[in-house]
């Protein structure tokens, strides 16, 4: 079964809540984000949403709900 969502951060937001909670972070509960090439308010200057390798590191141990 194939769900079509349109394509604004307001209908992702409603479709992933019909799924299950939305953990909030520093960044909020639901965020555009963009690769580090990208102009305007969605560029988020960081390799993780890029298509770099990322070499061993932790992430977000510090968060009540981290990534298991």
């Amino acid at each position: 079964m194939f769900l079509k969502v349109n394509a604004s951060v307001e209908a992702t937001e409603d479709t992933v809540r019909a799924l299950a909670p939305i953990q909030h972070t520093f960044f909020g509960g639901v965020w555009e984000f963009g690769a580090p090439e990208d102009e305007g308010p969605v560029a988020h200057r960081d390799t993780a949403y890029t298509n770099q390798a990322l070499g061993p590191h932790t992430d977000n141990s510090y968060f009540t709900e981290s990534s298991g």
